[in-house]
């Protein structure tokens, strides 16, 4: 515009030119007014107190440009929101064998925290008489949770399948535990939720399905559970007893669940709450007479809950429960 409205007999290059020679002459004449009126000496260091003053300033408004939107977004939670589990499938299998229990779990089974019961569990954390630093770092991991990204899951003490084991299978069952064999208890658990992208069409019929299982051994040690188990499968039990035996540590009562990945253990807390993060489990076997006359025969599964702790309102009485953290959110 300078060049369309100034009478010139320059072509707009050597315009531009001339431009840049006056700017350079400014900025010039600026430095020379600024070492006028503010004299410094020539070849002398500039002190230290103003290189780290003036340089750590700008160093610390850079990071804060650069990091803190990324600090927002990662300590606050109105950005995402929580992906609960569609179903939740356990089953426990004895040896290598068909599953002695199976139970599913949706919709009013997997019931979140309520305020209190979250209130309750920081409690417990609190009063737990362990050391500062475990007991700082549980505090940090319930922080990151409200209360209803934690759910109960309730399942129903009895199994919803029949228990059938054919004769040579249960001489094999029976021989193993005779012996010095160690026979495992697998307790496996199944979470199907959402896929993470849920706005996508596709994701809705491709759910996130994850995986997770606990083992615990019969030793040759365990001889009251073989004892148990032999009576069970031969049908040797005392009719005035009941026909049950007890796992220890078997069931975990405390589950963090990633968007992807294998389900893992919350050590901090298998640290603070030691006789109750994992649940002993006591197998009973069920008979019944049908109509026809043939019989019917199936486990029931109940949990010592003596010692625990933390009992919220969302655990369901007669129901096995456990307790999910959904570590991982969809953003919104």
């Amino acid at each position: 515009m300078n060049w369309m409205l100034t009478d010139t007999a320059l072509d707009l290059s050597n315009w531009l030119q001339l431009e840049d020679i006056y700017s350079k002459v400014y900025l010039l004449k600026c430095a020379r007014w600024a070492e006028k009126i503010f004299p410094t000496e020539r070849g002398k260091p500039r002190s230290k107190t103003k290189k780290y003053g003036l340089g750590g300033l700008l160093l610390v408004l850079l990071i804060l440009l650069i990091w803190f939107p990324l600090v927002i977004f990662s300590i606050t939670s109105s950005f995402y929101r929580s992906n609960p589990p569609k179903e939740i499938n356990i089953e426990i299998k004895l040896g290598d064998y068909l599953p002695i229990y199976q139970m599913t779990a949706q919709n009013r089974h997997l019931i979140p925290f309520t305020l209190g019961d979250y209130n309750r569990l920081r409690s417990a954390i609190y009063s737990s008489k362990i050391k500062s630093t475990v007991n700082d770092n549980a505090r940090a991991f319930l922080r990151r949770f409200h209360p209803n990204d934690i759910l109960c899951a309730n399942f129903f003490a009895t199994s919803f399948n029949i228990w059938e084991l054919n004769q040579p299978i249960r001489d094999t069952l029976v021989n193993n535990l005779q012996t010095n064999i160690t026979v495992p208890v697998q307790f496996t658990y199944t979470i199907t939720h959402n896929s993470p992208d849920e706005d996508t069409s596709e994701s809705q019929h491709m759910p996130t399905i994850i995986r997770g299982q606990n083992t615990v051994d019969i030793e040759l040690k365990d001889k009251e559970i073989r004892k148990s188990l032999i009576d069970i499968l031969n049908k040797t039990f005392d009719a005035q007893k009941p026909r049950e035996f007890k796992i220890y540590n078997l069931m975990p009562r405390f589950l963090r669940v990633k968007a992807k990945g294998k389900p893992k253990d919350i050590k901090v807390f298998n640290k603070i709450f030691p006789a109750e993060y994992y649940a002993h489990i006591t197998m009973s076997l069920n008979e019944t007479k049908s109509i026809s006359n043939s019989s019917e025969v199936w486990w029931e599964m109940t949990e010592d809950r003596t010692e625990f702790k933390v009992t919220p309102s969302c655990e369901l009485k007669r129901k096995i429960s456990f307790f999910i953290y959904l570590a991982e959110q969809n953003a919104m």
